[in-house]
């Protein structure tokens, strides 16, 4: 049996030494940033970007990397109604290696908490990360 201490060794390794060395300073900033915001909110790995986002120049590139995963695009979020947003997963060798806490591992069940361990309206909004609110766009 594979202990789940070597999946996460392998996890932090393989982030460490296959992607993070492909990140420039700005995409390292926005990763450390996002992961900052992960472990202030408790951990976990989801976050949501504002939908326009997608085609952030910044998002593209995390995405194409493989540090960023998207889950689920036109995300409806009941904190962030109006607004379209976007359902995002940290990688989880990134998560490891960022610093942030454990990743629980249940499942969405009968607490109605998701895959991360949050309730559904608990996801971090971090598109100020990537568009500042005074950002000229």
């Amino acid at each position: 049996a594979i202990s789940s201490a070597a999946v996460r060794y392998a996890a932090r390794a393989s982030f460490q030494t296959e992607k993070a060395l492909n990140l420039d300073r700005g995409q390292q900033h926005v990763l450390r940033a996002i992961a900052a915001c992960l472990s202030e909110q408790g951990g976990g790995q989801l976050f949501a970007l504002d939908s326009d986002l997608l085609a952030d120049t910044v998002v593209q590139s995390l995405f194409d990397l493989r540090v960023i995963h998207l889950v689920q695009h036109q995300y409806a979020s009941a904190a962030q109604r109006g607004r379209p947003l976007s359902l995002y997963a940290l990688d989880f060798g990134a998560t490891l290696a960022l610093g942030s806490p454990d990743i629980p591992g249940n499942a969405a069940g009968a607490s109605g908490a998701g895959p991360d361990g949050r309730s559904p309206g608990a996801v971090p909004d971090v598109s100020a990360i990537i568009s500042p609110p005074d950002a000229s766009r």
